[in-house]
């Protein structure tokens, strides 16, 4: 007589419940597993923050414009030394050529840094370099009877240090100036075999084993007999 078994023997019972082997699909309004995180967006690096430095200084620079170019002069008049006490500023003079220059290289650094946008590293450098060495030249070439102004002398300072910015952007941009590279972390050791590592104990000194109750002597464990000596009569 023999017994038939739907599901073999052994084998799981068959129904709709059952569930298949193999990647299993998520049932309807259930959440599937986590996939992996996207690509993060790419981190801004240093000329990111020169070409912010760029921005800000071509703004002020410009804005400096309205200090005086030129604080006065000295003339001569019937052989006399007369003090002329009209200032003028950068509008009023050809300063505003170089500052001009120094605000175009700071709307191109400004735009850009806008999304989906290419940067102008070398513009941006070009435009300040050649806004500080008009300014220097400027400065140079001023008349013995001019008297410098204070705002000739600030954004001298300030464009030195825009068109030092934008150089080194572009440096950091080409890879000419690279960041070191950070070390790896070190990790501690626990001991001398490493962390987590048992560490062998010191075995104790061997000793002579002892034969248990019942066991044959091991030879040479116990003295000799003494030798036999004849009977005497």
């Amino acid at each position: 007589m023999s017994y038939s078994n739907p599901g073999g023997y052994g084998g799981p019972p068959q129904g709709p419940s059952t569930p298949g082997y193999g990647p299993q699909q998520p049932a309807p309004g259930q959440a599937g597993p986590a996939g992996p995180a996207g690509p993060a967006g790419p981190a801004k690096g240093m000329p990111f923050y020169f070409n912010i430095g760029v921005v800000v200084l071509g703004v002020l620079n410009f804005f400096l414009g309205f200090l005086p170019y030129i604080s006065g002069a000295t003339a001569s008049f019937a052989g006399e030394s007369v003090s002329v006490n009209s200032a003028a500023n950068f509008f009023m003079t050809t300063g505003l050529v170089s500052t001009s220059l120094l605000l175009a290289a700071a709307l191109v650094a400004g735009l850009g840094m806008l999304p989906k946008q290419d940067t102008h590293d070398s513009v941006v450098a070009s435009l300040s370099l050649v806004g500080f060495i008009s300014l220097l030249f400027q400065l140079v070439s001023l008349p013995g009877e001019a008297n410098t102004g204070l705002g000739l002398i600030i954004v001298l300072i300030t464009s030195f240090i825009q068109a030092a910015l934008a150089v080194t952007a572009l440096l950091f941009a080409a890879d000419i100036i690279k960041l070191p590279a950070p070390k790896p972390p070190q990790y501690g050791y626990y001991g001398q075999g490493g962390y987590g590592q048992p560490q062998p104990s010191p075995s104790p000194p061997s000793q002579p084993q002892q034969p248990y109750y019942g066991a044959a002597p091991a030879p040479g464990s116990y003295p000799p007999p003494p030798p036999s000596q004849p009977p005497q009569w």
